[in-house]
């Protein structure tokens, strides 16, 4: 595919079988996820108590343009596949979208200015939602969950994965995402809290 970058060898010479998708998980989150560094840290590729790493990594970051690949995300991910094999880990993948789809994916070209009244976005199938975290994030552009472009796109991202990723002995599960906000967890953004009115209001009486 346009713009994919080239498979890490270490990642192609990768066969040995992986352990079954049992015991404790270290979760790795995407901010760590950087060039030249090592996705998951030594202490837990070394440390036999921990059987498998869960990865979360944004969907933006892997993909920002349209079959534009970030060669360096995908090293990085790529480098935690071989050290997972070499220190007989399995891999469990949290590729997010929601909120942390790329811009193109949602018809934009640049995060759209949540912050003022009426939170539009310039997309026709993605709107500015909260997830307040009790107030304290800010809205952010959403997709509509059923939208077919958006469906699209993510579907074919996810075709990517399954080429680059599904021989690979260490691979065990990823996250059914998708329609989702903050994680892969199926969550809804809260009502945002407005000056005006408390969260939630009491029913009128009749």
């Amino acid at each position: 595919m346009s713009g994919l970058p080239k498979p890490t060898q270490c990642l192609e010479d990768n066969l040995s079988p992986a352990p079954s998708p049992t015991g404790l998980i270290a979760l790795q989150l995407s901010a760590t996820i950087k060039p030249a560094k090592s996705v998951v840290p030594a202490a837990i590729l070394n440390d036999p108590a921990i059987a498998g790493v869960q990865i979360y990594i944004d969907w933006s970051a892997l993909e920002p343009g349209h079959d534009q690949f970030s060669p360096t995300v995908f090293h990085a991910l790529d480098t935690a596949f071989c050290e997972a094999d070499e220190h007989d880990k399995f891999v469990v993948l949290d590729v997010l979208p929601g909120f942390y789809s790329p811009p193109w994916a949602l018809g934009i070209t640049t995060p759209p200015a949540c912050a003022s009244s009426p939170y539009q976005t310039g997309s026709s199938f993605a709107f500015c939602f909260a997830y307040s975290y009790l107030g304290k994030a800010p809205p952010r552009a959403l997709a509509e969950p059923w939208d077919h472009t958006y469906l699209s796109n993510w579907f074919s991202f996810l075709q990517v994965i399954k080429a680059r990723y599904e021989d690979n002995a260490e691979f065990s599960m990823i996250a059914a995402a998708g329609p989702t906000s903050v994680s892969e967890e199926m969550s809804m953004p809260n009502l945002p809290r407005l000056a005006d009115r408390p969260l939630y209001e009491q029913p009128r009486a009749r």
